[in-house]
């Protein structure tokens, strides 16, 4: 999503002293804590939203709008929710030099996707420390586990990579516990809501949506 941009020219007369704002790397975990769980008040719903609009978008990068993603609602033979898309995907390389860069984002020039920011992913953080990423992609599929460390910090490994053939996308999954299943299956209820044509959602028996007026994707 292209974001407007407005700046306020600021006038200097003779020498100032002038300092940069900056980060320091002893607070790094309170910033980056701020920006995955104390940002929103909604955490179930802000990681439903953030994991479906990737979703749409890598979707829309593809040229696979007609194909819908995919959902699973944890239940309990499954207490996993996930979101599977068949986009572009990510290769080892795009992983390790893009993703895990908080705030870059590839989404700035265009308004046919939803994400800007480059934070959204660490919203799933909000609601687990850990998650399991796969990407497949030029007939790769690897397995990430994205975690908090013993210092809140999100750190991510790979666990395995092997050929694949059949499937190109990204999945994100985590586990869900038991207390909270109706909570996902609300909060996705709410979150396709603006969601033109709903993605294909399993767990759930038969999952309806009450759309109010036609929107997003």
């Amino acid at each position: 999503m292209i974001i407007e941009e407005r700046r306020n020219e600021v006038e200097q007369s003779g020498t100032i002293n002038t300092a940069a704002f900056r980060i320091d790397r002893e607070e790094t975990a309170h910033i980056l804590g701020l920006l995955s769980s104390k940002l929103y008040s909604n955490k179930i719903q802000t990681a439903i939203r953030e994991l479906c609009s990737n979703a749409w978008d890598a979707h829309v990068a593809a040229g696979t709008e007609n194909i819908p993603f995919e959902v699973h609602l944890p239940n309990s033979l499954s207490p996993e929710f996930k979101v599977r898309d068949f986009g572009v995907s990510m290769t080892n390389d795009e992983v390790r030099n893009h993703y895990v860069r908080v705030g870059f984002s590839t989404k700035r020039n265009s308004n046919e996707q939803i994400g800007a920011f480059g934070i959204g992913k660490l919203a799933v953080l909000g609601v687990t420390n850990q998650f399991t990423l796969t990407c497949s992609k030029a007939g790769i599929k690897t397995v990430y586990s994205v975690y908090l460390d013993e210092n809140n910090l999100p750190q991510i490994a790979q666990l395995s990579s092997a050929p694949c053939i059949d499937w190109t996308g990204v999945e994100v999954a985590f586990a869900v516990n038991p207390h909270q299943f109706r909570d996902f299956e609300r909060e996705l209820r709410t979150v396709l809501r603006f969601y033109q044509k709903t993605p294909a959602v399993f767990g759930a028996g038969d999952f309806q949506v009450n759309r109010p007026t036609p929107s997003l994707a």
